[in-house]
């Protein structure tokens, strides 16, 4: 199997911890310093980010998609997804509420096959429109038409979770998405309700065929949620080690609240679902109730080290936002890996019966590794020409780097 997206040039030596680059992240966020660094402005607050090897930054804000080059100083592309002009987001959220998941109608942004001999790269993103549409699209500019799409595919609620990545497997190393989603959420009759095929209705994680014209869904290509379980909110996917992770957490989209810890899904990196296990993790170090919301994601390959955003509860009838709200936590993959033990606790599996047996494994952030802000929203890690580089979004609009 080969490992497709992220895919980044030979690695450099591997420091021995990763602090040099919190150092440069706490500096980043002392006041007075780092004025110098490149700042790029949205009309909205950054929902994604994604970089390529050759073809730049891309973010999404609203319903718009930029495409910067890697100083963020030039714009080389624009995509209106809404209509031309447009780049509002379908529902404001005002700065004490920023912390619940945000309202965006991007939901994917994945760059993939850079690289592969023969191929040109490909850009696939997903959207809330046209019942959660995904669309494929040669890398190297947004303007250009979409290659293949499908619909109900992400979901289609503008707060609604999607999350994925790209992957070749399989003996005809054919390219597959691997995208978890909720797919139901609570809403009024009066609401304009999107509601997904009967086959997606408890889905939690799904494997489609990014190669065939609709991004079709195999038979022992879905991972169920458990009954009763409730909603499961997505925030990333990748791949580390032959596995594929989803870090979510259980949340109430009716009250706002998070009703368990921010966890790990892994299963196999294959052509069909074949669930490894999952794990908690724990960022709440500073904050007197936790930390339970997980904002963004990040997977810094460089250092094979996996970087989360997470959040207290913030808004109405909650706590309100204050300096410690949010923080940015480190952890070791290696020890996610060994903990994720194979506990359906969220879903549903062949081997074992749902809310059975031991709770999964809470995991700690490597020790002086948390840095604590008041507004974080995002963050992405990547290698470009050897160096590692943290870009990090902010709910006032500003990507640092």
């Amino acid at each position: 199997m080969e490992v497709s997206r992220r895919k980044a040039p030979p690695r450099p030596p591997r420091p021995a911890a990763p602090l040099p680059l919190l150092a440069y992240l706490l500096a980043l966020a002392t006041p007075g310093r780092g004025a110098d660094e490149p700042v790029w402005r949205s009309e909205q607050a950054i929902g994604a980010i994604a970089a390529s090897r050759e073809d730049g930054v891309f973010v999404a804000s609203g319903s718009c998609l930029d495409q910067l080059d890697y100083s963020l100083e030039h714009s080389l592309s624009r995509l209106y997804r809404d209509q031309a002009g447009n780049c509002t987001e379908p529902v404001s959220l005002a700065p004490p509420a920023r912390p619940r998941p945000g309202s965006s109608f991007s939901k994917l942004l994945l760059p993939y096959r850079e690289g592969a001999a023969g191929l040109g790269g490909l850009l696939l993103t997903g959207w809330t429109f046209d019942r959660g549409a995904c669309e494929v699209r040669p890398l190297g500019n947004l303007s250009r038409s979409s290659l293949r799409n499908g619909t109900e595919v992400v979901s289609c609620h503008p707060q609604g979770s999607t999350a994925g990545v790209v992957y070749r497997a399989g003996q005809n190393n054919r390219w597959y998405l691997a995208v978890a989603a909720t797919y139901v959420l609570p809403e009024p009759e009066t609401a304009s309700r999107c509601n997904p095929a009967a086959s997606d209705h408890d889905t939690a994680i799904a494997l489609k065929d990014t190669e065939g014209r609709s991004l079709a869904t195999q038979e022992l290509g879905r991972l169920k949620l458990c009954e009763g379980a409730g909603s499961l909110h997505f925030v990333d996917a990748f791949l580390w080690n032959g596995s594929i992770y989803f870090p979510y957490y259980p949340y109430n989209y009716t009250s706002g609240a998070a009703t368990g810890w921010p966890s790990m899904a892994r299963i196999a990196q294959s052509t069909e679902v074949l669930f490894q296990g999952q794990a908690s993790l724990d960022c709440g170090h500073g904050h007197p109730d936790g930390r339970r919301l997980l904002l963004s994601s990040s997977l810094v390959e460089a250092l094979d080290v996996w970087a989360g955003v997470f959040s207290a509860a913030a808004g109405e009838g909650q706590e309100r936002r204050s300096p410690t709200t949010t923080a940015l936590c480190l952890f070791r993959m290696s020890e996610i890996q060994a903990r994720a033990k194979r506990v359906s606790w969220d879903f549903k599996t062949a081997e074992s019966h749902c809310k059975e047996g031991d709770q999964p494994e809470r995991v700690q952030p490597i020790a002086s590794s948390t840095l604590i802000h008041s507004d974080l929203t995002s963050v992405y890690g990547t290698v470009v020409m050897n160096r590692t580089v943290l870009f990090l979004g902010t709910g006032d609009g500003q990507l640092l780097k």
